[in-house]
């Protein structure tokens, strides 16, 4: 990765700054976006970023201010709140709106052979279909009047944000391709600031007692899943979403199906 460029938001804790680190200590120049500018500062300090930059991402109009035209190899886009945030809409414009907004902002100045990382979820992954047909055009003017009439409380909003992330990234992998990679990381629970947050909910300790691995993911775990995704060795895999749990999402279609 050496002389590359990478874009990395959510980039001053959890699996964000685990990213940063990793493609840094791999030669790579990591520009950091996020909204925390003191953890920001410190991931500079520590030599982990080349270069930050600010923004909030729920505010559209910043990302395209900070970030259109700029020229990279390609982008982490770690950065989502949890269903604990202080609303749905929330939730939809930086889990779902902001990725898609990041990647437009920068598109027409992405290196050759680009590569791009969305990360969704695991709930996601095994959300069901019933939403689907009101998740087809996050970007329309009027997707989050419409979205958070029906989607109305914060679980439900981060599940079907990272379900329709997923499904956004299979589309722009096929209509991208074959100039940028586009795939999808999902993750399980993962011992970052988020997933300490994500303890309110008593699904969380249940979902923790039924991963076959015995614990919960590292935030540096994902941060390697993600680097081999933007690197030349994933350079035949495009449109995927991969699961990093533990082995839950399996575990739970053993249940399912009646095996042990």
């Amino acid at each position: 990765m050496t002389a590359k460029t990478y874009l990395v938001t959510g980039a001053a804790s959890g699996i964000g700054a685990a990213t940063c680190r990793l493609l840094t200590d791999r030669g790579a120049q990591v520009i950091g976006v996020d909204r925390d500018q003191p953890g920001l500062t410190r991931m500079i300090d520590a030599g982990n970023c080349a270069e930050t930059i600010s923004i909030d991402l729920a505010d559209a109009m910043a990302i395209q201010a900070n970030l259109r035209g700029l020229a990279v190899d390609g982008v982490a886009n770690v950065a989502g709140v949890g269903p604990d945030a202080i609303s749905p809409e929330l939730i939809f414009r930086i889990n779902l709106l902001a990725p898609l907004l990041i990647l437009d902002a920068v598109r027409a100045t992405l290196a050759p052979d680009a590569a791009i990382v969305n990360v969704a979820s695991i709930t996601g992954e095994m959300a069901d279909d019933s939403m689907d047909s009101n998740l087809v055009d996050p970007l329309a003017a009027d997707f989050l009047s419409r979205i958070t009439q029906i989607v109305t409380d914060g679980p439900r909003a981060y599940t079907y944000s990272k379900r329709a992330l997923i499904d956004q990234t299979r589309k722009m992998a096929v209509t991208w391709a074959p100039a940028v990679r586009v795939n999808c990381l999902s993750p399980g629970i993962v011992d970052t600031p988020l997933g300490e947050r994500s303890k309110v909910f008593s699904w969380t300790e249940k979902a923790s007692r039924r991963i076959p691995l015995g614990r919960l993911g590292i935030a540096a775990e994902i941060a390697e899943v993600i680097a081999f995704l933007l690197s030349p060795s994933a350079s035949y895999i495009i449109g995927a979403s991969l699961v990093v749990d533990g082995g839950y999402v399996a575990a739970q279609g053993a249940r399912r199906s009646g095996r042990p």
